[in-house]
């Protein structure tokens, strides 16, 4: 057994999964870990554990070691991101890795541990950032095939290779303007593109059916999913803001019941507060809803003990029940833009005002074309 690990099989066999566990046990992948582990001259730690061979097993053992608590939580998209930049530019050409490493760690990175203490960083958010620089890394290659050095990047050859690709441009702005900055590159620019107004926010009948069906339990879906597509529909919350909602979320104020997707409450109505008041009596009473951090009980528990529920098992639930995330929560921004100012809007639901001042144009929009369509 692995120096630090010695607890483990106690855990193992204490949290009642017995075949999961062997079964988790004996794959070849678990074996080979430890094995690892064991032929590393230093504490169990995290970075004992990156020096093993990268893989989706290494991410699973970490989980179990930090559920036994032998190894303590952290920030897992940040740090697996950073792990995750170190490894692929290991991996790398030489005079490749030479601006990867530096432009992973010191822009995407430090941007990412930024954003994380004013909201939390997802792993939606750490792909988001792996795809920058893997689209980095695919125009060193293209210019590697060529035979040009960074030096040669031209404007006539950037625009070449993004070629009016919308999600390319996007990507491959921020290292753009990193090689600008630091004197690599010249004479180079490049334009975000702007996404154009969501063309798809459902029939606005149906979305109030659904809210119906939802608040009367008129509908297959449990409780949980109940609320979450409540959520959506009502106030266009994302699924990562679903996914981390715990009962220190939820606050009361003599009669009234609010609940915090961003930065500030918002008041509930009586009849969602109700489900939600059920759901959190349902989590307090799950002693593996429990957070690691001690915040509270996840409102959307997983089937992993202290882990909210995966946002793609979420969004399956939703979907089942009636409420595409994005359309549904496309036409509840169309219309709490044109309820609420956009300021406030930003605040509680945790978006930019620029995002919050578009959907009250887009609504307004909507709503004159709606009155000239009366004349």
């Amino acid at each position: 057994m692995p120096a630090g690990l010695e607890p483990l099989p106690d855990y193992l066999a204490d949290r009642g999964q017995p075949q999961s566990t062997l079964r988790w046990l004996s794959k070849p992948t678990t074996s080979a870990l430890l094995g690892s582990l064991a032929l590393i001259d230093e504490p169990l730690s995290h970075s004992a554990l990156d020096q093993c061979p990268p893989s989706w097993g290494r991410h699973h053992l970490r989980e179990v070691l930090i559920d036994a608590e032998l190894l303590p939580a952290r920030d897992e998209p940040i740090e697996r991101l950073g792990t995750w930049i170190t490894e692929t530019a290991a991996a790398l050409p030489a005079h490749q890795s030479a601006l990867i490493g530096p432009y992973g760690h010191w822009a995407i990175l430090r941007r990412a541990r930024r954003r994380s203490r004013r909201r939390r960083f997802t792993h939606a958010a750490a792909d988001a950032a792996r795809n920058r620089i893997r689209t980095a890394i695919t125009l060193l290659d293209h210019l590697d095939e060529n035979e040009w050095t960074i030096s040669d990047l031209t404007q006539s050859k950037l625009d070449a290779w993004t070629d009016g690709q919308r999600r390319r441009t996007n990507n491959i702005a921020g290292f753009i303007g990193w090689l600008t900055q630091r004197g690599l590159a010249q004479n180079l620019s490049i334009t975000r593109y702007t996404y154009p107004p969501p063309s798809q926010t459902g029939d606005e009948h149906d979305h109030h059916r659904t809210i119906a069906a939802l608040l009367s339990g008129d509908t297959p879906a449990d409780l949980p999913t109940r609320v979450a597509g409540l959520l959506v529909l009502l106030y266009g919350a994302r699924l990562s803001q679903l996914q981390n909602l715990t009962t220190s979320s939820l606050k009361r104020r003599k009669t009234r019941r609010y609940i915090t997707l961003a930065r500030h409450p918002i008041e509930l109505p009586d009849r969602l507060a109700d489900l939600i008041d059920v759901l959190a009596r349902q989590a307090t009473n799950n002693p593996n809803a429990y957070t690691r951090d001690g915040r509270g009980h996840y409102l959307l528990p997983g089937s992993r003990a202290h882990h909210p529920l995966h946002p793609t098992t979420l969004s399956r639930k939703l979907t089942a029940a009636g409420v595409p995330s994005r359309i549904s929560r496309n036409h509840a921004l169309l219309a709490l833009g044109t309820d609420l100012p956009a300021a406030v809007l930003a605040t509680q639901l945790g978006l930019s005002t620029a995002t919050t001042t578009g959907w009250a144009k887009l609504a307004q929009r909507d709503y004159t074309a709606y009155l000239h369509s009366r004349e």
